[in-house]
């Protein structure tokens, strides 16, 4: 009898052998039941499932020896895999018309099925777009969100690396295999993300970066994601095709809105004309989307535990979770549309099976401008969100003097100031500068 191990070997061999879709092997593995015995099935079995004969034995030969080949590799990595048989699939995925067979994860696969937000924008980002995809990326991970984006230089990299810096989850969707880092400048930035986040791709372990390669990368941003926010992105974007993919799978679309001459806003711009959401801070798209309340938990996943296979995350049952979504004071009564929605909605939010949004919530520090418990700051922030009112109460109330003075970046400290401004202990004064609420 094959061990979990042959039939991890004989799955990776049908994906090798050009199975990436889940459908066709569904289709096969329900007539054969088992990767090990679908290799071995008749030639009558692969025309009526697949619609073809059976691989020459030399090209299921060379697919199984890369198959070997991609075992060590995900062994050597602490890399899961996550196929579509398995309860531990990505619920948002199912749904797309052709999802992958199978995905490869590094880090703590289960913040897969958090409820996400996609970030997304040029490569060749400015300084505004870097800071306000930190200080949204910030915002969203304060209210429970995932950040997923795809690690690419620019507005992909401040937006994981706000989360991370947070201690929030984020999700990075990779273009390559699992164990190839690009661009290889972010190799420290994906170590932050596998601390609580994770790096997923569905291309075999050892595939290098190829062009075509990354709006296929995008689609799957969009499915993981509730929603997308384009921070900046020229006419010819890539963020803009990930915005594409969500608005065809019912997705909420934000974009930030830039200057009219800026050719890094001409995109985001006219996905504001075309319809999509006007975001000018986190909150205009959790007020879209709603808060989320975990009311349940996991049991039984065997993600992060070594399987037989040497391999995390083997085939295992995964209990389900209740979820409860709540509107914000700006969303959108139930059966309605909620404000800046691009899309159709999408109609999964009460479906997905998610883990406690953040780490340590019930020991948040909570306190108002004087320093009294009060008003909750963003996660991860804490001591900064303080450091920041005490400067601000001394007189020092721009963000590049606030940068100066406690030595922290100005992405984090947009996003802390926005958070403070959200829960109504700062006021935003033209400048801009910042006063504490109740100081004149």
């Amino acid at each position: 009898m094959p061990s979990r191990r042959d039939e991890w070997i004989a799955l990776l061999t049908l994906r090798r052998d050009g199975m990436n879709e889940a459908a066709p092997l569904a289709d096969l593995l329900a007539a054969c039941e088992t990767p090990s015995l679908a290799l071995r099935a008749p030639r009558s079995v692969w025309r009526t499932v697949c619609g073809e004969d059976v691989p020459e034995p030399e090209r299921l030969a060379e697919a199984a020896r890369r198959a070997e080949e991609d075992i060590r590799a995900l062994e050597a990595f602490d890399a899961a895999i996550v196929d579509f048989r398995q309860a531990d699939y990505p619920r948002l995925l199912r749904p797309l018309p052709q999802p992958p067979a199978m995905l490869f994860v590094r880090g703590r696969a289960e913040v897969l099925d958090w409820p996400g937000v996609a970030v997304v924008g040029t490569r060749g980002c400015t300084r505004y777009g870097r800071d306000t995809a930190a200080a949204i990326s910030l915002g969203l991970a304060g209210a429970g969100y995932a950040v997923i984006s795809g690690l690419a230089r620019g507005v992909d990299a401040a937006a994981h690396r706000a989360a991370a810096e947070a201690g929030a989850a984020t999700i990075a969707v990779l273009g390559t295999g699992i164990d190839v880092t690009y661009p290889p400048e972010h190799a420290g930035l994906a170590r932050k993300i596998l601390e609580i986040g994770c790096l997923v791709s569905e291309f075999p372990p050892g595939t290098p970066p190829r062009k075509y390669h990354f709006p296929q990368r995008n689609r799957l941003i969009a499915g993981l994601a509730r929603a997308v926010v384009v921070v900046e992105a020229d006419e010819r974007s890539g963020a803009l095709i990930t915005a594409s993919h969500a608005l065809e799978q019912g997705k909420d679309v934000f974009a930030v809105p830039g200057a009219i001459d800026a050719r890094t806003s001409r995109g985001t711009n006219r996905l504001i004309q075309d319809g999509a959401g006007l975001v000018t801070c986190a909150a205009d798209v959790t007020e879209a989307l709603g808060s989320w309340a975990w009311e349940g938990h996991r049991e039984g996943s065997s993600f992060g535990e070594s399987s037989d296979l040497g391999v995390p995350g083997g085939p295992s049952a995964v209990e389900s979770a209740t979820l409860t979504p709540r509107l914000g004071a700006g969303g959108a009564a139930a059966g309605g549309r909620p404000r800046g929605q691009a899309g159709g909605g999408s109609g999964v939010g009460d479906e997905a099976a998610i883990a406690p949004p953040m780490r340590e919530a019930d020991a948040r520090l909570r306190f108002d401008a004087a320093g009294r418990e009060g008003s909750e700051p963003p996660p991860g922030s804490r001591g900064v969100a303080r450091r920041v009112l005490q400067a601000i109460s001394q007189g020092i109330d721009d963000l590049d003097s606030l940068a100066a003075a406690l030595g922290e970046g100005t992405g984090l400290l947009s996003g802390v100031l926005l958070e403070l401004e959200v829960a109504g202990l700062v006021e935003r004064l033209p400048g801009p500068r910042f006063r504490s609420v109740g100081r004149r």
